[in-house]
């Protein structure tokens, strides 16, 4: 396994023991991906399979509302330091 997520490009990092949640979100994510993307679609080459995976990314970064708003809006919101008052 080691040497398909170097293959991939990726860098393994493993799950600590009693913090399983870590894993979960991971799992959760490639499930989101497989479910409308990868399931249903045939993709003959590798080049066509990542043009699926990022039009997906986009559509989930951008589009998909968790809550009330996308994973975009809610990175932008945590990500930028708010001025002390």
């Amino acid at each position: 396994m080691g040497s398909l997520i170097k293959w991939l490009g990726m860098i393994g990092s493993p799950a600590y023991i009693g913090e399983p949640e870590t894993n979960g979100c991971a799992e959760r994510f490639i499930r989101t991906l497989n479910e409308p993307c990868l399931w249903t679609q045939v993709c003959d080459t590798i080049d066509d399979l990542r043009i699926e995976v990022e039009g997906f990314t986009h559509r989930y970064n951008n589009e998909w509302l968790i809550g009330r708003q996308t994973p975009r809006e809610a990175f932008h919101q945590h990500a930028t330091p708010v001025a002390a008052a």
